[in-house]
């Protein structure tokens, strides 16, 4: 950007557009002196009727002219003698229904403070009420990280090309001010002024308006963490309760503190993995499985089904399975006293699901971290599915036999015994267990693994048919008649909707002070796909070295044996205060995001749509954003808006949890991204 313009004759179109281009783009290179950011912004309001071009220009110029007004000109004194006032840079191009057969709207790229984008909405829907009434305002908001140029041409269309009339004649005089002018004028066309009337002029600005528009302190981010999560605690008016709180705002602290404030509930923590458990010394942790029963349970399991029911047929009189069964006897002990004698009890998320733990009386159950990974277990088995429901009448009803045979193209089905079904399957497999031979003689041609998928359908589960194999997503048990609350970074809104619905209760806390300097480089991004050629491995490889020469810890794809891999970034702690290197962008497997799509009920396999994979702008929903922006350049798979930004999700999630490893609100270290996925929280 800021190039030299090249040789072109002057006043012909084509001569002013690249003189626009290398003005704005300057423009461009200096807002990240200000902590400006740069937004492409399409005001479409709908109503019953035609809103007039006019009335569109008028609404929106009034609109940056009140802020405008506001912050930069209140405090501009040179503003009162020439009428001359300072502008947010902007670009404007409208398209009318005359032109582009669409109802008339405005495309603008703006630099300005990413904080002041909420009042800019919220002032923007004022005046449309004003002036119009009760339109729809449809405001879409999305970062920008291109040339302008890009913006010209998506805008101008065919007329960018064209050499009949100037690029200025298609620029909204209204709309438009580079930095500085009076009514009458709409660029200043001199690049040399810009150090002065933009730069110079707004960060002195900048400085008072930082001072109105504070991000608060870590210290303050914990103590607002810690308010919400006692006062949740304490007077709960939801039973699912989301606090949502950016990594390394001391989640653990405010957790660990809650022995010394809370006197009157009883607290179950869950905690993502066993290592974590020593995080927390004020509560008391349940004890694992001793490990000759785990190996005995394995062992037995092998050509069966994992369950403690197993233990109930052990021989007393075998020394070895004595032993066995006397460790497994002392362990529940344990875990019995300790339930019924402490207040405050600590243990992982995989022994909640899988255990009896949802049965117990606590008033607060807190999961440490998103529960997405735990409560979904993907599998895939090879089993012939039709013959498996065959060989038991109450489960080969016509519909479900009906979608499993028709399980192509992508198509995915769900199973969700009744509660009649399930009391006979679970007779069956008790069978299994406690008289195997007469199981065998029952069913001589059932298979283990067919057995084993027996034993999922006790939960609802998800199904997709991938050649001769089935992926299978099994759901697990979460009573909605208990008090819940789930701190974490980075939570799947989506998966507590679909638990909850109405019952649900989102809170955030405000993000504190970013310390470290992060850079996302989006050309240099690496896709899982993109390693299976051996030259583009070489030079991911050939990035790793570099930057681990350099001091970099790594995290990446698990096949290039980075520090920390994707998708087993959370709660780990060991690289805090460390410059990072993050390459890669953490895109989920087709066969398991669609079977999520289908869990959380927002559409079946068949609506996502890996082949014909586009990279666009997709929506995204206010509640899922943690800034005032709508839209995304992501990839789109589908003609369903909540597919699409599930898809970004994943990904940005992951990478929010690989970027906090280094605790970037704490530490100012240097965290350098090659990705292209866009993280509002950080770009």
């Amino acid at each position: 950007m800021g190039g030299a313009i090249p040789k072109l004759k002057p006043n012909t179109k084509r001569y002013s557009i690249e003189k626009l281009r290398e003005e704005f783009d300057y423009l461009i290179e200096k807002a990240p002196y200000l902590d400006y950011k740069v937004f492409q912004l399409t005001f479409n309001p709908i109503f019953p009727y035609p809103i007039s071009v006019q009335k569109i220009i008028e609404i929106v110029t009034q609109t940056f002219q009140n802020l405008e007004n506001k912050y930069l000109n209140s405090e501009l004194k040179i503003s009162q003698g020439n009428k001359t006032y300072l502008c947010f840079p902007k670009i404007a191009i409208i398209h009318t229904t005359e032109n582009f057969h669409t109802s008339n709207h405005i495309h603008m790229l703006v630099i300005m403070p990413e904080y002041l984008i909420e009042e800019l909405t919220k002032k923007y829907q004022e005046i449309l009420l004003k002036k119009v009434g009760r339109a729809i305002p449809n405001l879409d908001i999305a970062r920008y990280y291109d040339s302008c140029k890009n913006f010209l041409s998506y805008t101008l269309r065919k007329s960018f090309f064209g050499e009949n009339k100037s690029v200025y004649d298609e620029v909204l005089y209204e709309c438009s001010r580079f930095f500085y002018g009076s009514p009458r004028t709409k660029f200043q066309h001199n690049i040399s002024y810009t150090d002065f009337y933009f730069t110079n002029q707004h960060l002195d600005i900048k400085q008072k308006l930082d001072i109105s528009f504070p991000s608060p302190s870590l210290e303050e981010a914990r103590t607002q963490l810690q308010n919400l999560l006692h006062q949740t605690i304490q007077n709960p008016t939801h039973n699912m309760n989301v606090i949502s709180s950016q990594v390394g705002t001391g989640k653990s602290f405010a957790v660990n503190l809650l022995p010394e404030t809370i006197k009157n509930k009883k607290i179950l923590l869950l905690v993502k993995r066993l290592e974590n458990i020593a995080e927390f010394p004020n509560f008391t942790a349940l004890p694992s499985l001793p490990i000759s029963v785990k190996r005995y349970l394995e062992a037995k399991s092998k050509d069966s089904v994992y369950t403690t029911k197993w233990l109930d047929q052990l021989n007393l009189e075998d020394d070895l399975e004595l032993k066995i069964h006397q460790a497994y006897q002392d362990y529940i002990q344990e875990c019995n006293s300790i339930i019924s004698n402490n207040q405050f009890i600590v243990t992982t998320h995989a022994k909640f699901f899988k255990s009896n733990l949802s049965k117990e009386k606590f008033d607060t159950i807190i999961f440490d971290e998103c529960i997405l990974d735990s409560f979904f277990e993907f599998q895939t088995l090879k089993i012939n599915l039709p013959d498996c429901l065959n060989h038991f009448k109450f489960l080969r009803s016509k519909k479900r036999m009906s979608e499993i045979l028709n399980l192509q193209g992508g198509q995915t089905t769900t199973i969700k015994l009744s509660k009649d079904e399930k009391i006979l399957l679970l007779s069956i497999l008790d069978i299994s267990i406690s008289n195997p031979t007469l199981f065998s003689k029952k069913y001589p041609n059932l298979k283990s693994n067919e057995l084993r998928f027996l034993e999922m359908l006790l939960n609802p589960v998800h199904i997709l048919m991938k050649g001769n194999e089935y992926c299978i997503l099994k759901e697990s048990h979460l009573p909605t008649d208990k008090t819940y609350v789930v701190l974490s970074a980075t939570p799947l809104l989506p998966l507590y909707e679909k638990l909850f619905q109405n019952d649900l209760r989102v809170l955030k806390v405000k993000s504190p002070k970013l310390l470290s300097k992060i850079t996302r480089i989006s050309e240099n991004n690496i896709s899982k796909t993109d390693l299976l050629k051996p030259e583009n491995k070489e030079l991911a490889q050939k990035f790793i070295a570099d930057y681990r020469n350099n001091g970099f810890k790594v995290i990446s794809y698990k096949e290039l044996k980075a520090d920390l891999h994707f998708y087993a970034t959370t709660s780990q702690n060991n690289i805090k205060g460390e410059n990072l290197f993050i390459l890669g962008t953490p895109i989920p497997g087709s066969e398991y995001f669609k079977l999520l799509v289908t869990a959380l009920g927002i559409g079946d396999g068949k609506d996502c749509n890996f082949d014909l994979i586009e990279k666009t702008r997709i929506k995204i929903s206010n509640q899922n954003s943690s800034k005032s922006y709508n839209s995304i350049y992501y990839y789109k798979i589908s003609k369903k808006d909540e597919i699409n930004e599930l898809y970004y999700l994943l990904a940005k999630n992951e990478l929010i949890q690989a970027i906090g490893r280094s605790r970037p609100h704490e530490f100012e270290t240097n965290i350098i991204i090659f990705s292209i996925v866009e993280i509002p929280e950080y770009d």
